[in-house]
């Protein structure tokens, strides 16, 4: 039964209520604590297709979900506890606790009255909060609107719309009453409604302070604000007040009178207590507060704290210093209260002392310089060893050359007039850029676009290979293209059809034929015959610069026949009305009779006067079920692919390709398997911290570590890497904006552990300069280029060695097809054998290559697939750890690995069976790699880390940080040229979120891209080196200038400040004799 968990975890014990008194901030009502007792007291509701069970265990809150609508964000699932609660009117209440969820979704919490008129307890009536797999505060403070004595709903949680087997995790719920406020009224003279309209009236608490909100009014002299009564004990004056073209220190003052005379005046400065209304920024006692936008800016008022004097006054008088653009106040209050600056306004990053702009003018890498990867792979024309093929161990090698096993780096391309263009000394130049930075393959994703769309579809299926209207200029530069990657020695890995518009006219994003992807598999005659027009018109068209068909042409190395075509579950209702010819003639084949069906179908039941056509269609709750209908369901798509790929097949045949060939290379669910195994070559593509909407407001992207969570883009594709065949990682990622991006280096070094056939960041690794960084657009992003040179050394080098034993999981199609098993995926828990050891499946149907298994290990298959439409994630039920237990202690009692490896699952560690790779998912995610020719390490700040020839002293921030000998045959200590990496984070000027947290964007932000600077000492042990020189450099690898170093007791020592480098901040040292 998949399913979704809701953990709410407390830890104190419901408590009595206590009224607030003067001088106390807050006051603790009262706390749960999760038991059987108050698991019992929990009331729930659900929306239809919603249901879910309660229970505790362990002071935990189980909400486990039975069904799922399969809407995500539409709501439908609350609870609530029933709590005696006495409101008073003007009273601010808090409810608060700590929350996070293994898949991003939201959380509401709010609270109301249990009967009456079900008010909400105040304003504003509920918070909701986008949770994500990090822990998050969430605070809701409220302005009762109520006096009440009896029943609440009190907390009131709503969490709808996670797909099955997420995880909601709720720390304690304290709520607590806040000191009361008094507001001071503000003379109503001079305000200006068109800059403050767009401020909401309706809003009382800002970053936590209440307010009585008015229109803000400008201090054109001086505000004379008139005490109600003398001050509580503890209470300080509060503004919520903006300013609007400031430009010197001094806005005014804040004056206490007692008569005339003056008790004590506090300055109001600009960038102390107040900022400009537009673009607002924390300042030191000014907190942003309710931010809105115009339309044009984003707009915030500032919240500012004002201690009172010990002696009397009676009036406060705000006076505004001249000539100093506007000063507005939009509300003042006398309350204990502090700010909350957790709740402050949006965080936009500009250049400053931490973020400096860094030089994207000119980002093609100089032949010769240290940054030049040419050589890590042969450069010779494709070819000269023969077509790439498999051989016996079931690894990629050259069919002249079976012996030597060959692994490809590569680049993603999506062409388009600007990627591939058609001035001829672009394109060459584009081929030496892509040999500079070290790839041998590149991927052309969308070519059907590239060569047929207009931008507009003119309505026509072309089925005819001789007369389908290709752009004749377009297909003259993909012919040169392929004829400069030729000559570098770098192949090709092509798409057959990557987008929907199919090989026809239409814009690639949308207009053309309806569902073409999913018309291949269901079968539809004119979307296949379209499809063979396409793809046998390119592969027979003859390259005039090579002389040779295409079909023919070794450079070719593999065909991927469609872009995860994949049956997706976030297009259900249209997928099952498209499938369902598929569906009635799987049925009537399997069953012959709807008498049959019935009689299979107990938990679906057929009505007695049903015909074939008003059968149930496929769809997605169906797969949350054990039932014969969800296993129906997966043999008939199982069948339906695997036909599929058959007739791709057949299409291949036709065009006399003799190349490799693969398909399925998205969706990680186990019915995927049988079909996957049809193809000699698997893909696969993961993400770390995939955006949820690209670049638009609100897009979210989470913002941990891809360590802590046990390299999960590359754990979960490892047990679904066929063992008998190459796997080619075709598409991954740690995507803009992850601030741990600069991880995703050294995280390849599992690839070369697993001896995996190709890895290639997704896309776009070569530009010939940058602009503004974007999701899914690596070549300007400094953090994934640096990432790129290390996975590079690492993996294509094979500076890490690749694992010495294999385990192995068996899957049959008894273990495959068990219940909803089928729309399941691997179970995590056993994944984390990839850190170990090499892994991968066999599957007893088609085994192509006898691979020794050290080990193996039967599989469980109880995680689920969330399809998201444009991306998909695996949310794991993380049983299964007594499982890998027992395979570790089976490992350590054969001896596979020894006494000496430092892998525990229980502290979080886990070391590769060769030694050189240490992950740490815990201390806040550290990844070591330590081997003769590369050593680096994950850093957070404030801690020194100490490797083989490398030690990080000091790191003001977190980095990865890499020293890479140059010289194949020589070591860290034994080569004098040696390259440094320092890897950090980078974003946009201008680039805005919600808050700090960076989860939630507001402003993508525009160039310069700024990088993170900081302070990093280095000592590097090298015999050789003994008076070093070390240079900054550029992105393009040429030098921008030298940096001072040492060298003490057989160590160089790096002192770096990368804001105070002399052309700007770099990820790369070039460190070699003077």
């Amino acid at each position: 039964m998949s399913r979704v968990l809701c953990v709410l975890t407390a830890a104190a014990a419901l408590s009595g209520s206590a009224a607030a008194e003067p001088g106390r901030n807050p006051v603790r009502l009262f706390e749960y604590r999760w038991d059987g007792n108050t698991a019992a007291r929990v009331q729930k509701e659900c929306a239809p297709g919603n249901e879910f069970a309660v229970s505790a265990k362990d002071g935990s809150l189980l909400l486990t979900t039975r069904e799922h609508d399969g809407k995500p964000g539409t709501g439908g699932r609350q609870i609530w506890m029933n709590t005696d609660f006495k409101a008073k009117s003007n009273a601010v209440y808090r409810v608060s606790f700590r929350a996070r969820a293994s898949v991003p979704g939201r959380l509401t919490a709010g609270a109301y009255q249990a009967g009456g008129s079900w008010s909400p307890l105040g304003n504003p009536p509920n918070v909701t909060v986008d949770l994500s797999p990090e822990w998050r505060d969430v605070i809701w403070n409220c302005r009762s609107t109520l006096d009440w004595n009896g029943r609440m709903r009190l907390p009131s949680l709503s969490f709808g719309g996670f797909p099955a087997g997420t995880v909601v995790s709720v720390g304690p719920v304290t709520v607590e009453e806040l000191m009361p406020f008094r507001p001071l009224p503000i003379p109503r003279t001079e305000g200006n409604a068109k800059l403050f309209s767009a401020f909401p009236a309706s809003q009382q608490l800002f970053c936590g302070i209440p307010f009585e909100w008015g229109e803000p009014e400008k201090v054109s002299r001086r505000l004379v604000l008139e005490m109600p009564a003398a001050p509580a004990a503890g209470e300080a004056l509060q503004l919520l007040h903006a300013g609007d073209g400031l430009t010197e220190e001094l806005v005014g003052e804040v004056v206490f009178l007692r008569g005339e005379t003056k008790v004590k005046s506090l300055p109001v400065r600009r960038g102390v207590e107040v900022g400009d209304v537009r673009s607002p920024k924390p300042c030191s006692n000014g907190f942003p507060g309710g931010r809105v936008s115009d339309g044009r800016d984003a707009l915030g008022m500032y919240v500012s704290r004002f201690e009172l004097p010990p002696e009397p006054f009676d009036r406060i008088v705000l006076e505004r210093a001249p000539g100093n653009g506007d000063w507005y106040v939009a509300a003042a209050s006398l309350t204990p209260l502090a700010a909350d600056a957790k709740q402050a306004a949006e965080v936009k990053f500009v250049a400053d002392a931490e973020w400096r702009p860094i030089d994207l003018s000119d980002l093609y890498v100089r032949p010769g310089t240290a940054l030049d990867l040419s050589g890590l792979s042969e450069r010779v024309p494709c070819g000269t060893y023969g077509r790439v093929a498999v051989n016996a161990e079931g690894r990629t090698v050259f069919e002249k050359r079976p012996g030597k096993p060959v692994r490809f780096f590569g680049h993603s391309c999506g062409p388009t007039p600007d990627t591939i263009p058609a001035d001829r000394k672009k394109l060459e130049a584009f081929a030496g850029a892509l040999a500079a930075q070290g790839y041998n393959m590149i991927r052309f994703h969308g070519i059907n676009g590239f060569l047929m769309s207009r931008g507009k579809w003119d309505g026509k299926l072309y089925d005819d290979p001789a007369t389908i209207p290709f752009i004749a200029e377009h297909e003259d530069s993909f012919h040169y293209l392929l004829y400069c990657l030729k000559q570098r020695g770098i192949y090709v890995y092509l798409d057959l059809a990557t987008f929907s518009s199919g090989w026809t006219t239409a814009d690639i994003w949308g207009g053309g034929p309806e569902g073409f992807g999913v018309g291949l598999i269901a079968g539809n005659e004119a979307y296949r015959a379209n499809y063979r027009a396409g793809v046998l018109r390119m592969l027979n068209a003859v390259n005039p610069y090579t002389k040779m068909r295409l079909a023919d042409d070794p450079t070719i190395a593999v065909v991927l026949f469609y872009n995860e075509q994949n049956l997706r579950w976030s297009m259900s209702d249209f997928m099952g009305r498209m499938m369902q010819p598929k569906w009635i003639a799987f049925l009537k084949k399997k069953y012959g009779s709807l008498d049959a069906v019935r009689k299979a179908w107990k938990e679906t039941p057929v009505p007695a006067d049903a015909g074939w056509e008003s059968l149930p269609l496929l769809n997605m709750p169906a797969t949350q079920k054990s039932t014969v209908f969800a296993c129906d369901m997966a043999e008939c798509i199982v069948e339906a692919e695997r036909e599929l790929t058959r007739w791709y097949e057949s299409v291949m045949r036709e065009a006399g390709y003799k190349g490799l060939t693969s398909q399925w290379d998205f969706i990680y669910r186990l019915s995927e398997i049988p079909p996957r195994s049809t193809v000699p070559v698997v893909s696969m593509h993961a993400y770390h911290a995939h955006p949820s909407d690209y670049i638009s407001r609100n897009s979210t992207a989470p913002q941990s570590s891809v360590i802590t969570s046990g390299c999960s883009m590359l754990r979960v594709m490892a047990p679904v890497r066929f063992i008998d065949r190459p796997y080619m990682v075709s598409e991954y990622g740690q995507v803009f904006w992850n601030r741990f991006r600069h991880e995703q280096g050294l995280a390849g070094s599992y690839a070369a552990l697993q001896e995996w056939d190709l890895m290639m960041v997704h896309s776009t690794s070569v530009v010939p300069r940058g602009e503004r960084l974007l999701p899914f657009h690596a070549g300007p992003d400094p953090m994934i280029r640096a990432s790129d040179v290390v996975t590079a050394y690492a993996y294509l080098r094979g500076d890490v060695s690749p694992a010495r034993k294999t385990v192995v999981f068996p899957v049959d199609d008894q273990f495959i097809f068990q219940g909803n098993r089928p729309f399941s995926a691997f179970n995590g828990n056993l994944a984390f054998l990839f850190a170990v050891s090499r892994v991968g499946l066999r599957y007893d149907r088609d085994v192509r290559a006898d691979i020794r298994a050290d080990l193996e290990v039967p599989p469980l298959g109880d995680a689920s697939f969330n399809d998201f439409g444009m991306y998909g994630s695996v949310t794991d039920t993380y049983r299964g750890g007594d499982r890998l237990l027992e395979a570790l202690a089976q490992m350590r009692e054969k001896k596979l690995i020894g006494p000496e490896n430092r892998t525990d699952p229980g502290r979080g560690l886990y070391q590769s069976d060769t030694g050189e790779i240490t992950m740490d998912i815990r201390n806040g995610g550290l990844l070591d790699v330590v081997t003769p020719r590369l050593e680096g390490t994950t850093v957070k700040a404030g801690r020194p880390k100490r490797l083989s020839a490398l030690t990080v002293e000091t790191a003001t921030c977190p980095a990865s940080i890499t020293v890479i000998a140059q010289s194949i045959d020589r070591t860290v200590e034994s080569d004098d040229r040696l390259l440094a990496v320092v890897n950090t984070d980078a974003l946009n000027s201008g680039m805005t979120f919600t808050d700090a947290s960076r989860y939630r964007l507001v402003a993508i932000g525009e160039a310069p891209v700024l990088m993170q600077t900081g302070r990093f000492r280095l000592k590097i042990r090298n015999r050789v080196l003994r008076n070093p020189a070390v240079y900054a450099l550029k992105l393009n690898g040429t030098r921008a200038g030298r940096i001072p170093a040492g060298y003490e007791n057989g160590e160089i020592v790096l002192d770096l400040d990368t804001a105070r480098l002399p052309s700007g901040p770099t990820p790369f040292f070039e460190i070699v004799p003077e």
